[in-house]
Order: C-alpha cells, then structure tokens, then sequence
C-alpha cells in the first residue's frame, strides 16, 4: 500500500517532465517586436504566456499538446505547430479587415486606420439588442468614457447621457443625437412644467422613439477634431445613430418575446406600529411631563387615547388601528413584456427592412406603466451605376403613466418615497381629525397611488430620403438628403383631495401640450481616392439648412364640481388658476462644412474641418459663429 502512495504521488512529477519548455520571439510584419501579445496553448485555458518587451516568450508545452495560439491586437491571430520545435519566431500580420473598416463620422465616413479624433464604435450584435430596450441600455459599458444615468425609476422616464462631462451647470449637457443623418430632437426636450410643484415633469427620455433592435452601429465623436463639423451644436459631443438595411439575394425574418420580472431588492428598516407608538408616547412626555401619552397597548392591539375638545377628558378609542407596512403594502412586482419582429431581404439593386415592436412595462406601484409600440420601414435602391437612393420612415406611439415622486427627490414633501419611509405605520381610519394622531401634513402614501394621476401620450414620426450621384470623376460623388422628425405630446396631470396640491384646490388639473417639427435639407459634395498607392483625400464640402418650430401650450384648472379623477375632463374645473398660455418658438440655421482627410504612406494623417453657423435666435450682427479644428496623428509602429 505504502509503494501504491509513492507511485501515485511522483505521477505529476513523471507526467510534467515529460513535456518540454518552448521560447519564441513574436514580431509584426515588419519586424518589431510585439510586447503583451498573448501566447496561449491550443485546447488550453490555463496554460499561457505573454510576451516581454522585446516580444520574447518563454511556456510550458505537456505531452500530447501539439500547437499554440498567438494573438496580439489588430493583429491576425496565429496557429504555430510547435512539434519538433523548442525555439521559434513568429511573424503576425496586421489585421486589414479592422484598419479597412469603415467609420461613420460626421457627413460621411473614413476608414478606421485614418481616424485623427476620438471616436468610440458600438456594434449592435443581435445578443446586445436582446438585452436592451432603450437606446441608453445600448451605451451604457460599452462606449468608453460616456456616462448614463437613469433620472427616475418609472418606465419611460428621463436618461441623462454624458460625453464630455458637464460643460454648463444650468444648460443642456446633453450630447447631440443625429440618426440617419438627420439630426433629432434633445432627449430632454419636452412640454413646459405648469407650475414649480412640477419639477421634474420636462425630464422624460427624448430616445424612447428608438428600437434597439433597429440600430446596427452607433459612433459616438468625443473631441474637438471629430465634432467641430457639428458646430456649437457638438459642443456636448455627438452620438450618430446608423439603423439596419436589408442583405441582398437573403430574407431573413427574426420574431420575439421578451418577458422579464423585477423588484425591490432591499427595503429601508423603519418603525413598525408599536415602536412608532412607543416612539410617540415618549416623544410627547419628553415635551411636557404632564402630557397623555398618544397611543395605548394592549393585547398586542394598538389604540388612539383621544381627549375630548372643551372638557379635556382621555380616554382611550374603543376600536384598535389597523397596523400596515407601507413598502410591503404599496410596492409590486413590476414586470416587463416586449414583442416584435423584423423582415428583411433584398436584390443586387435593392434590399429592405421592416420591422415593427410592442413594448409593455410595469413599475413597482400600481399606476406606475409604459406602453409603446414602433415601426420602420428602410429602402435601398439603385436606380442606374451612377444613382442610389434610400428612404427611412418610422413611427413611434407611447402612454406612460408616472408614479407622483419618481422623479423627484427623496427630500421634497410631495415625494412619494418620503412618503413611503416617513408616514406613520397606521392606518388613518377615518381618525385624522383626532388629536395627537397628526402626522406633521405629510399626506398618506395611499393618495399617491389612489387620487393621483399623471398621464402621457406621445406620437413620433420620422422620415428621410437620401439620393448619391455619381459625378463621373473617379471617387467624386454629391449627396443630397431631406428628413424631419414630428413629434407631439400631451401630459396630463390630476390631484385630488388628500393630495397636497389639490387639497387646498379642491381638486386640480394641470394640462400640458406640445407640438415639435424640424425639416432638414443637406446637400454636399464628396471626393474620396487613394493616389499612386501613398497618397489617400477623403474630403467632403457641404451646404446644410435647418428649421425647427415649438408650440407649447399650458391649463391649469381646479375646484371641480365632482371629486372623480378627471383627466379627460378639465371643463368640470371650475376657477382657471392658470390660464392658457401658448409659447411658439421658430429656430432657423444654415450653415457651410468641410472637411479634409490626407494620409500619407498610412503613416502621417492630417485631418481639418470647419463649419460656420448662422441662427436666427440671435441679432443679425451676432447670429455667426465659426468653429475649425485641425488634427495630426502619427503611426510610430509603421516606422
């Protein structure tokens, strides 16, 4: 048994000495070496090595494991068989289809090696778009240095995308969003507050408009270099939004369902009833000695000791309050339900997309909702060698019904989470008018959920055709391109008695409207060719026009004639207590861009753009404003 264990404990020493030691130098196709790129055995999680400075290596190869795996970035991975082998070099070549590929930057694109700005690529595989519903959801870890934040937590509500930080600390810090080449509105563009117990109302996300599942890129330009053809407008940076097109000679259909289940993770510790009594009973003797206590205990049953007003006799409430846990109580399971699906397929001289989606989410109280449905239609066409044409439409309908509070903070008086955390562990009963049982105002969280409405309803339309000619010079084209979005929006909301605001009110209804349109026309003239194999222009020179009208209408109304909640009814109010105020706003822009792109031997890039705007919103001697940028990059590695 003893020679048994000896046997069995030198297995692994027989067995590792039976393999051998393999070192290497890896370089690129030029012969410098590759320091950090990764040797790895073929079949093998574990065993690996990593290149020094001078890309030398050295690893462990066991019996039986024939070949390792080089792999470096922008590199073509590497398979060496290393059979008969202790010493090899390894050349790997540059990866061609990732420097060729094609970027997608301000009026039109660049090859990826030719980037001077700071540009971050998403790439909507259809696993991320699985997992996402918003466009936000797309960004959020997957492009370096922008930040999202999700203002609120009911469906539907604001986000807050950040690219370059916060430039303004009472302006926009949101960045510029163009889809298709046709910029739209500001996420946080939305109806006008009706009032300052309202904050928060204009914070609704601008990008619900949007299928994920419609997006097959999204480029977002960080720098001066990559957003100055944007003007001031890219101050914030700017995020390019390119959705799908059909293949060609391929129909490809794709349908989904999608539930999904969430809820709260952890709950705040509060009082529950008898300690809130015992709380209060010694909160009023620690006031004044001679003071009744307010609650009784008995039989573990809670009672109200009230006194009689004028007499001031006590005694103690015949009826014992009912106790409730207002989180446990108030606070669901929120669900989420998405369906859809997309057709696509196309010739060699055209292809198409259409898809259409529902989307139904739930939030964790009970008048907590977002419903949207979308639908898009993208063509392709080439009508002749020389003549291309696309058209993009979509439509986009949403109703969201907000929770009182979810977007403000949990500090104010009207939030309904203070709500939930500070208001007494009792029931009311009908017993807020007897004294020592006040709660300092603060009204009951079931008002929110049962006397309180807050309803939207938003329809979106987009559309944009583009037509390419080929000017018959090689690599000379011009594009001219026609879009706009239309956007309209109602918010309704309704307070009712054992609200804070519509107490005093007798009921309040506030009414918000607005109407957005913009039309675009962009006309520019591009060239792009490589001369003598060294020499490579991508330039483009542009004449853009853009007019945008806001409409935006506010009511408020209160002292209705019926305690019914009336949303749909605002001529039941019967004092105007703010009356109808419109707000027409008209914007007009027209602008010349260009930009230039030289590289030289794919080693020296230099790249220039400029634009000059002119709006209308400022005096004739101060409406224009002009913004150049000039880059340099150097490719050390191709020295």
């Amino acid at each position: 048994m003893k020679k048994l264990i000896f046997t069995l404990l030198l297995l692994p020493v027989i067995a590792f000495s039976q393999g051998k030691i393999v070192s290497g130098v890896v370089s690129d196709d030029m012969g410098s070496p590759l320091p950090g790129a990764t040797v790895q055995v073929k079949g093998s999680d574990t065993i690996g090595s990593i290149t020094d400075f001078d890309g030398k290596f050295t690893i462990a190869i066991r019996d039986g494991e024939k070949k390792i795996i080089i792999s470096y970035v922008g590199f073509v991975s590497q398979e060496v068989d290393v059979v008969g082998q202790n010493n090899i070099s390894i050349s790997l070549e540059q990866d061609v289809s990732e420097l060729e590929e094609v970027v997608v930057i301000g009026y039109g694109t660049v090859l990826k090696k030719d980037l001077t700005g700071s540009v971050s690529s998403v790439k909507v595989s259809e696993t991320i778009s699985r997992q996402s519903t918003t466009v936000d959801q797309l960004l959020q870890g997957r492009a370096a240095g922008v930040q999202v934040t999700q203002n609120a937590a009911n469906p539907g509500s604001g986000i807050s995308v950040r690219v370059r930080g916060t430039s303004s600390l009472r302006g926009n810090n949101e960045p510029l969003y163009v889809v298709d080449g046709i910029i739209i509105s500001s996420a946080s563009e939305d109806v006008v507050a009706t009032g300052g117990n309202n904050t928060g109302q204009e914070q609704q996300s601008g990008l619900n408009g949007i299928n994920p599942r419609d997006i097959e890129d999204i480029q977002v330009l960080k720098d001066a270099s990559a957003t100055a053809i944007y003007g001031s407008r890219g101050s914030n940076g700017v995020i390019l939004i390119t959705t799908k097109k059909g293949t060609p000679n391929q129909v490809k259909t794709n349908f989904f369902v999608n539930t999904s289940m969430r809820s709260v993770s952890k709950t705040y510790d509060v009082l529950d009833a008898f300690d809130y009594a015992r709380y209060r009973n010694e909160s009023n003797i620690r006031l004044s000695p001679t003071a009744q206590p307010a609650f009784h205990i008995e039989n573990n049953q809670l009672y109200p000791i009230v006194s009689t007003v004028g007499t001031g006799e006590v005694s103690i409430y015949e009826t014992p309050l009912t106790t409730v846990d207002w989180q446990k109580d108030l606070l669901k399971m929120a669900t989420s339900l998405s369906a859809g699906g997309s057709v696509s397929g196309g010739s060699e001289n055209g292809n198409y997309y259409l898809s259409g989606g529902f989307n139904d989410q739930r939030g964790l109280t009970e008048n907590s909702s977002f419903k949207s449905g979308d639908i898009r239609l993208n063509l392709n066409q080439t009508l002749s060698p020389k003549i291309k044409i696309n058209a993009r439409l979509s439509g986009f309908f949403s109703s969201t019904d907000f929770a009182e509070g979810g977007d403000l903070l949990g500090g104010s008086s009207t939030s309904f989470i203070r709500n939930l955390l500070s208001f007494r562990p009792i029931l009311p009963d009908g017993l807020d008018d007897i004294e020592n049982i006040d709660d300092l105002g603060i009204a009951s969280p079931y008002s929110f959920i049962d006397d309180f409405e807050d309803i939207s309803n938003e329809n979106r339309f987009f559309g944009v055709l583009t037509a390419t000619f080929d000017l018959g010079l090689k690599g000379l084209s011009f594009q001219t391109r026609a879009g706009g979005n239309i956007r309209t929006k109602e918010r309704r909301r309704f307070y009712g008695l054992t609200t804070f605001v519509g107490l005093n009110a007798n009921g309040q209804l506030q009414l918000s409207k607005m109407n957005a349109s913009s039309f675009q026309i962009t006309n520019t003239l591009r060239f792009n060719r490589t001369f003598k194999r060294k020499h490579r222009i991508n330039a483009v020179l542009g004449l853009t026009y853009d007019q945008r009208t806001t409409k935006n209408m506010t009511y408020v109304v209160q002292d209705f004639v019926t305690l019914e909640k009336t949303t749909e009814q605002p001529f039941l109010g019967q004092v105007i207590s703010s009356p109808l105020a419109n707000l027409d706003r008209e914007t007009k822009l027209f602008s010349v861009l260009g930009r230039v792109n030289y590289s030289l031997n794919n080693k020296y890039i230099v790249t220039a753009s400029f634009r000059r705007d002119g709006v209308s919103k400022f005096l004739e001697d101060q409406r224009y404003g002009f913004f150049p940028s000039l880059a340099l990059a150097w490719n050390l590695h191709r020295e």
